[in-house]
Parts: structure tokens; C-alpha cells; sequence
């Protein structure tokens, strides 16, 4: 059995198991913010993030620090009944020719007995650096061991799987979406 390693999966690890299929961007119904209502609360949460980040040099501060001031108390937002952010999870699954090994950086998930079932959101920093691979190959593993545990805890045939990559380079910011993955048979 091929066991992967998200940290340091390279796109012909990834080919060797799944077929990717890459979309691009679509007008998805979860990026339709207009009809989003905000309590009070949220959004005065919302500002104090904002004033709190507004004359922050946020490229220049390390990796813990953002997801402190700002990346998990954003993901607190999303919390309601027996749904909770999580940070540092491990996602691993096994597919019948594979297993997967990774550790996400944040998720959102049902809550139970302490633990977190298979997540609905999965949140991954891209890692910087001179060594580093390729973001998006690691998200594919993180998407394809968070998909298994749904279709595992759920039995839903086929599990479609999407991401949305936030990149940011100096003040210029872009978006780019990934596809779908499907599992080779």
C-alpha cells in the first residue's frame, strides 16, 4: 500500500493514486456573501479584528502569530451548535490502494465526546520558505483525507471535493480554485 505524506507530497505522488480534475473559479453558491446576515456581536468581533490588523505589517509576522490575531478568530465566527474550529488536526485516512497521513492546520466540524468527525472546512497555510513544495499538492492531500472520512462517516457516492486558494504576494492578493479529486480505482 503507497503511504502519503501531505507535507511532502509532489504532483506525480498525487497522479500516481488520483485523477485530478482543476476547474477553475465558478460563481459557487457559498461565495454569494450578500445575504449573509451578521449578528451584532459578529460583527463587532469583525471590526475589533479589522482595527486590531489595520496597522499591523501582517506579511512580516510569523505563522503562529497570524493564526492567533487573525486566521482562528476568524474561524471562531463559524462556531454554533456542536460545530467548532479546530486547529492542528490530524487528517488520515486509508483509500483501498493508499493511506493518507496529514495534519491540518485548522478545520470546522461537528464536535463530538471531544473530538472532531470528519470536517467540513479544512484550512491549510501554504508554507514559505527556500524547501518549500508546492501548496497546492499538499491541499489535495488534506481535501482526499478529509473526503474519506465524510464518505466514511456518511456513505455519500461520489465525494466531490473543493478548495479555494487564497494567495497572498506583497499587496497584490489572487484567488485560484481547485478541483474536484477522484480516487483511481
Amino acid at each position: 500500500m503507497i503511504k502519503l505524506t501531505a507535507a511532502k507530497l509532489t504532483k506525480a505522488d498525487i497522479e500516481a493514486v488520483v485523477t485530478v480534475q482543476e476547474q477553475g473559479i465558478d460563481d459557487y453558491p457559498w461565495l454569494q456573501t450578500d445575504n449573509i446576515v451578521l449578528t451584532d456581536a459578529e460583527q463587532q468581533r469583525l471590526q475589533y479584528l479589522q482595527g486590531d490588523l489595520l496597522n499591523c505589517q501582517v506579511q512580516l509576522l510569523n505563522e503562529a502569530t497570524v493564526w492567533a490575531r487573525a486566521i482562528y478568530p476568524l474561524l471562531l465566527l463559524t462556531e454554533r451548535r456542536g460545530i467548532q474550529a479546530w486547529s492542528g488536526v490530524p487528517l488520515n485516512a486509508t483509500y483501498p490502494t493508499f493511506e493518507i497521513d496529514s495534519i491540518a492546520d485548522g478545520v470546522i466540524g461537528r464536535s463530538r465526546s471531544g473530538s472532531i468527525e470528519a470536517p467540513f472546512v479544512v484550512v491549510v497555510e501554504a508554507k514559505q520558505g527556500i524547501d518549500a513544495q508546492n501548496p497546492l499538492f499538499q491541499l489535495y492531500a488534506h481535501l482526499l483525507a478529509a473526503a474519506r472520512l465524510n464518505w466514511q462517516q456518511h456513505n455519500d457516492d461520489p465525494q466531490e471535493v473543493f478548495c479555494r486558494m487564497a494567495c497572498q504576494v506583497g499587496p497584490v492578493s489572487g484567488r485560484a480554485c481547485a478541483p474536484a479529486t477522484q480516487p483511481l480505482e
